[in-house]
């Protein structure tokens, strides 16, 4: 029985096999198998990535946008490079924006800015950039350029964390990380901007998040100051903001930064830390959708807190680096941010920031940041105290700013213009000076000679000042101070020669 079984099982096989020979190419290897197989591959694959991206939840938070630039170009799909024509800009600040500014590189944005020598009428390209800084010599026209994108991507409310490193110091350097609303523009009712990062190179130690609302530009801003012989330039740091209809709350290296411009010294904004904003008109604000817009500009000579650059001395490209871009919202799809931050994140290991970028679950700051119990609400400046004039100069002496930010350094703009041309330029120029440590290479003192000056001119001086706390003197700039300089006295004729 067994060796029959095992005959008549051997039989089968053979014959199997040779059915199986008889085959065709074509039978065996079906080409609508391979469609099948790569339709359920797909599918798997897209199964895959969808799951995946939502599995990025941590604490409430969906991270909804991730940017590590990694590649050699900007994504244009997320973003878009802003450009303007010939040698005009906005009318806030100096620098020209030029795609060429920007770039991807070694895993970071690369927002460069850079001097130009132009001849009447030619526009700023690369070959006319001074890459060495060298300023331009005469008969030529200096302008700035610099690089700005903007995201294609909006939202609603959620917490964004940027990784940046802001360029060396230098005079006129203004680089910033910001959010604005989609449906309002500068000066119209509801328009709502969220600067998560100002920085300025006459300042390299201080960081500035400001929440701007409405038709007039009322603002809450942030500030706080490192060490000074530490600045923020040339470091990698975390910037943070969280947004939503219920308030806005600023970050730095897993810090909360507190209010510093007057108010309770909050860390959060909301709409009674916004003169003439109602709860109604905060909210209709911040339900908007947001974009992210990231930029260095240059300064303008009429700036009346940061200077601008010196076209008369060497002035070096900067870069403004990020290397990490990420958008979290509420994983339930709402307004209602989660009060504990993502814990998948951590600040840039190059900072001595703490090793989590958590925020806090009370509003309690350290205490290295709390701003006064009572902040000051005015600062006085009085008229000019004397003056000197020559031919060709004006010495002004006035007396020190009083209130203001208790030890604070008090920095005072200066404006001169000729009787006859009291707005335009060259007749209109710009000064900067500061009472006490007098950063970033201004004069100190409350004193001042302006040179250059023609014989026999009359001319206007004012000046006003402001504080660490941007209070600003009380009248603005003060009444003008005319002041004519000496007429040149002819050279007489010796007797010899009539």
């Amino acid at each position: 029985m067994v060796s029959k079984k095992r005959k008549n099982t051997t039989s089968t096989a053979r014959k199997k096999i040779v059915k199986l020979s008889k085959i065709t190419p074509f039978q065996r290897f079906n080409p609508l198998s391979y469609v099948f197989v790569g339709a359920a591959l797909a599918i798997i694959g897209i199964v895959y990535v969808i799951y995946s991206r939502a599995a990025v939840v941590s604490n409430g938070w969906s991270l909804a946008y991730q940017e590590d630039f990694n590649g050699t170009a900007l994504n244009t799909n997320a973003w878009s490079i802003t450009t303007k024509s010939g040698t005009s800009h906005d009318d806030h600040h100096q620098g020209i924006y030029k795609a060429f500014n920007v770039s991807v590189h070694d895993g970071k944005l690369d927002l460069r800015s850079a001097r130009h020598c132009l001849t009447q009428g030619e526009d700023p390209i690369t070959s006319n950039a001074q890459w060495d800084g060298a300023v331009c010599p005469a008969g030529k026209q200096t302008v700035y350029t610099s690089g700005k994108v903007v995201s294609k991507n909006t939202w609603k409310a959620g917490r964004i964390e940027i990784s940046a490193q802001v360029p060396s110091t230098q005079l006129g350097v203004w680089s910033a990380l910001w959010l604005r609303n989609k449906q309002a523009s500068w000066g119209q009712a509801n328009y709502g901007e969220i600067d998560i990062l100002e920085w300025y190179g006459d300042k390299p130690w201080e960081y500035t998040g400001t929440s701007i609302m409405g038709s007039n530009a009322v603002k809450s801003q942030h500030f706080l100051n490192t060490r000074k012989d530490l600045g923020l330039d040339n470091k990698n740091h975390m910037y943070v903001v969280e947004w939503s209809p219920a308030g806005i709350r600023y970050i730095f290296d897993g810090q909360e930064v507190r209010r510093t411009n007057g108010g309770d010294g909050g860390v959060l904004d909301t709409a009674s830390d916004f003169s003439g904003i109602s709860e109604s008109h905060f909210r209709a604000i911040m339900t908007d959708i947001w974009e992210l817009r990231m930029e260095t500009e240059i300064t303008e000579p009429e700036d009346d807190w940061h200077e601008a650059p010196d076209n008369a001395k060497p002035w070096k490209p900067i870069n403004f680096l990020i290397d990490q871009i990420r958008v979290w919202v509420p994983a339930d799809g709402s307004t209602n941010l989660p009060t504990v931050a993502p814990t998948s994140t951590s600040a840039p290991t190059s900072t001595s920031a703490p090793t989590s970028t958590s925020a806090p679950t009370s509003t309690s700051a350290p205490t290295s940041t709390s701003a006064p119990t009572v902040s000051p609400t005015s600062l006085s400046v009085g008229n000019f105290t004397s003056y000197t004039a020559s031919t060709t100069s004006v010495t002004l002496n006035w007396p020190v700013a009083t209130g203001g930010k208790t030890g604070s350094d008090i920095r005072y703009s200066l404006n001169w213009t000729t009787a006859s041309n009291p707005s335009k330029s060259p007749d209109r120029s710009w000064t900067y000076l500061n009472t006490t440590t007098g950063d970033a290479g201004l004069p100190k003192g409350t004193s001042y000679t302006i040179s250059g000056l023609q014989p026999g001119v009359t001319y206007k001086f004012s000046y006003k000042a402001k504080d660490l706390n941007r209070l600003v003197s009380d009248s603005g700039y003060i009444t003008p101070l005319t002041v004519t300089t000496k007429k040149t006295t002819p050279t007489p004729t010796p007797w010899w020669k009539f």
